[in-house]
């Protein structure tokens, strides 16, 4: 990990993202591309953790977003959104 936090502080974040997530209406969760991910109805995904993926150096939450919304709140806060690589291209926003 190179963003400073132990692995207890990225299980208990995985954990909080996971009890938000799977409190929504018909979601589950299965790994897709080794990585937890949320899915609706089974089908279509909305939201998966990323650990440092591809030694990316970010613990963070990718989620879908209409492509107009991706890049107003990454202009709003740098900081904390991003373009994720191989998802971002459709609209998905990293939330660091």
């Amino acid at each position: 990990m190179h963003y400073g936090l132990s692995p207890e502080a990225v299980t208990a974040a995985l954990e909080r993202v996971r009890a938000i997530c799977l409190g929504l209406p018909e979601v589950e969760e299965r790994l897709s591309h080794g990585a937890p991910t949320w899915f609706v109805r089974g089908r279509r995904a909305f939201a998966t953790f990323s650990d440092n993926h591809h030694e990316d150096g970010r613990l963070a939450l990718l989620c879908a977003a209409l492509p107009e919304m991706q890049l107003a709140y990454i202009e709003h806060d740098r900081d904390r959104f991003y373009r994720p690589p191989y998802v971002g291209h459709r609209g998905w926003v990293g939330v660091r």
